[in-house]
């Protein structure tokens, strides 16, 4: 078999650095589905501090918003960037509204301006380790007051793994709210490690999370059973055992540095970017084409 090019809608191209993987052709075809191939371009992909509500007069072709999402939704494959708008906006399959096709096109207009971006992954040279980042907004929905989590896993230089989803519950406190958060991303940093196990890949450490909520991380390494804590999910809680077990490592990392905002809510234009390339997202190095053009 050749080398891997084109892949069900990825391009790979072999860099100096490793492999660039992005879909240009695909999100290409998204704007001209939408009809904005001509569009304005914008540097963000939301307004900060924008909250949408399912007030509002209704879409006048909700199946056209609906394949639009879910195109977008595929996107976020090599865009990551975009989950959490992605996210944003999903919430209102069922009953798209005006405001809500509107957001939806200002992400293809930020797709439209980032069309020859992807992520890299690079090779590492010795054993590496999991480094994860795990945040939570807390009560960020208006209407339904549940906060919204958000982790990425990097394995070594490259990121491997990341998401944005509301949570289903209500919590009582943002501590509640980013241990949930913790323990959801906890779930899916130990399917990766027997991932790993099964390919024959080693661990020289145990995998180091990285959360902005000291309080979460007191109560994970505690060996003291708090009454303020006994409303959180027993299922939860399994996420203290690994950290008593010496299984995994807490760190408190500030809200500046704290990656994995960037799947939970919007923020500024230049902390987005910042953290955008933290996730390693940038153009193709193999060539230079005029920004958003197909």
């Amino acid at each position: 078999m050749s080398s891997l090019s084109y892949f069900f809608g990825l391009e790979a191209t072999s860099t100096t650095d490793g492999l660039f993987i992005s879909q240009l052709k695909y999100a290409c075809d998204i704007l001209t589905r939408a009809q904005l191939l001509d569009s304005k371009l914008v540097h963000t992909f939301i307004i900060v501090s924008q909250h949408l509500s399912s007030d509002g007069s209704l879409f006048s072709d909700p199946t056209f918003y609906r394949s639009l999402v879910g195109a977008l939704q595929y996107l976020t494959i090599t865009h990551p960037d975009i989950a959490h708008a992605v996210n944003f906006v999903s919430q209102f399959l069922h009953s798209p509204t005006n405001d809500h096709f509107l957001a939806v096109k200002r992400i293809l207009r930020y797709v439209k301006r980032t069309l020859h971006v992807g992520l890299t992954f690079r090779p590492f040279a010795t054993p590496t380790t999991l480094v994860v980042y795990s945040d939570a907004d807390w009560a960020g929905c208006p209407e339904t007051r549940r906060s919204t989590s958000g982790y990425s896993i990097y394995f070594g230089n490259s990121l491997v793994s990341w998401s944005a989803k509301k949570q289903h519950i209500v919590s009582l406190s943002s501590c509640e709210s980013e241990y949930y958060a913790l323990a959801i991303t906890i779930a899916d940093l130990f399917w990766l490690t027997h991932l790993l196990h099964d390919l024959k890949v080693s661990l020289p450490q145990r995998p180091l999370l990285l959360c902005d909520n000291k309080s979460a991380i007191f109560l994970s390494s505690n060996r003291v059973s708090h009454k303020r804590a006994k409303h959180v999910e027993l299922d939860y809680h399994f996420f203290r055992e690994l950290v008593l077990a010496d299984k995994l490592r807490t760190q408190y990392v500030p809200s500046h540095l704290q990656v994995a905002d960037i799947f939970t809510k919007s923020v500024p234009k230049a902390l987005f970017q910042f953290f955008r390339s933290k996730l390693h997202i940038g153009p193709n190095p193999t060539f230079s084409l005029r920004p958003g053009g197909c």
